[in-house]
Formats: structure tokens, C-alpha cells, sequence
């Protein structure tokens, strides 16, 4: 973190701290300050953005050893998230306008309690479909690798699974959430420090809007 000034507002809509006026210099000071990092204001309303700057790439390919790679997979999709964490417009059912634009109707919009808890009740579920669909114990399993988007929803779904976070993956810390790019990273990472092992059991566990969750069981094919 480089820098932080907390403001709240209170249930009748009115702000605690800074004027408004205030916090705008706050935001062109800190932009100057750091060139790199881009600030917004949402209806006069500091806007973070929590997603970093990252990619990554995972080849998949037939393999002789039938016992490692891609095992098994669930996905699970509810709609009724969908009014937690969404783009107002920019889709097919409002396409971008002028009019969208200027109506600043293209920033992420989300309920930080609901998908709190909606992602870890989601990831730690969809977790548990794909062991019993595999038959497989959390005992089995070398390594978890989640979605990592935020450090307590992670410890949140390792709790609630009874995994210790030993057998996490976690690299929230130096990379932040790189979003699409996180599991990839984090296999890579952990690839290149030599922590997994041929054949090792490993599940990934994603969530996102929707809501929408994921998992995939594969035991680790590429030799140290």
C-alpha cells in the first residue's frame, strides 16, 4: 500500500472526514504523487481499484502417464448474485453510449458483504462437490491453489474446510489480485520454487460474479 485516507459515510448517505472538496485534492495530490496508479471518483466517492497488473498461461497436453494432469472439474452458476457485483452497462442488454458514459455506468458496482460471503460459501462448496465427485479426502490433497482475491476470504475457505494453510497457495501479498491471472500465477510460482511434486494432488478453486465458482482436481505432471 502506498498510501491511504480512510473516509466512511453513514447510513443517511452523509460523509464522516474529508468535504468533498477535500477529498478531490486528495485524489490529485496522491495522483501526482503516483503517476502510475490510476484514481477515479465514482458519484463523488473514492473508487479503489483492487485488481493489479498480471497474466499467466497454462499449456494442457496429452500425456503418457494417464494417472497425472486433469482429473476432474465442477462449475456452479447462480444467478441471484447477479445484482452484487456487475457493470452496469457496456453489455448487450445496455450496449455503450455516449449517454452510458457520461452517466459514468461502466465501474464495477458490488456489495462487499454479499460477495464476502457468497465467496467463501461458494468456494469452499464447490471445494467439497469436486473431492466427493473425485473420491478424494482433504488428506489427499498436496496443495490448494485459490482464486486470490482477497486474504480473508482464502483463510475464510481454508477454515471452513479444515485445511491448513500450510497447504495453500498464497501469493496475494507481493502480487495483489491479479484477477484471471491469479491461479496460473500461483502455479507457476510454486513450479519454479520446486514445491510441487510429480504426481502431487492439487485443487484449484475459483469464484467469481454471477456468482459463479469453479474447481479443478489434477495431479501435478511436470517433473522438478
Amino acid at each position: 500500500m502506498l498510501e491511504c485516507e480512510q473516509h466512511t459515510r453513514n447510513r443517511d448517505g452523509t460523509h464522516t472526514g474529508r468535504s468533498r472538496l477535500e477529498r478531490k485534492e486528495v485524489l490529485l495530490r496522491m495522483t501526482k504523487k503516483y503517476a502510475n496508479v490510476r484514481i477515479d471518483t465514482f458519484d463523488g466517492l473514492l473508487v479503489d481499484y483492487a485488481a493489479e497488473k498480471g497474466a499467466g498461461a497454462v499449456l494442457v497436453e496429452p500425456l503418457p502417464d494417464e494417472a497425472v494432469g486433469v482429473l476432474e472439474h465442477v462449475c456452479h452458476m447462480d444467478g441471484a448474485g447477479e445484482a452484487a457485483l456487475y457493470i452496469p452497462s457496456g453489455g448487450s442488454l445496455e450496449p455503450p453510449s455516449a449517454e452510458t458514459v457520461a452517466a459514468r455506468r461502466h465501474f464495477v458496482l458490488q456489495d462487499g458483504p454479499a460477495v464476502f460471503k457468497a465467496a467463501v460459501t461458494g468456494m469452499a462448496q464447490i471445494t467439497e462437490d469436486l473431492l466427493k465427485r473425485a473420491e478424494l479426502s482433504l488428506d489427499d490433497v498436496a496443495w490448494m491453489v485459490p482464486h486470490q482475491a482477497n486474504r480473508r476470504i482464502i483463510e475464510a475457505v481454508a477454515k471452513r474446510l479444515g485445511l491448513p494453510l500450510e497447504r495453500v497457495v498464497i501469493n496475494l501479498d507481493r502480487y495483489g489480485n491479479t484477477v484471471a491471472g491469479t491461479i496460473p500465477i500461483g502455479l507457476s510460482e510454486w513450479h519454479e520454487d520446486k514445491r510441487f511434486a510429480y504426481g502431487d494432488r492439487i485443487v484449484l478453486s475459483a469464484f467469481g460474479a454471477g456468482f459463479t465458482s469453479g474447481a479443478i482436481y489434477l495431479r501435478w505432471a511436470i517433473p522438478n
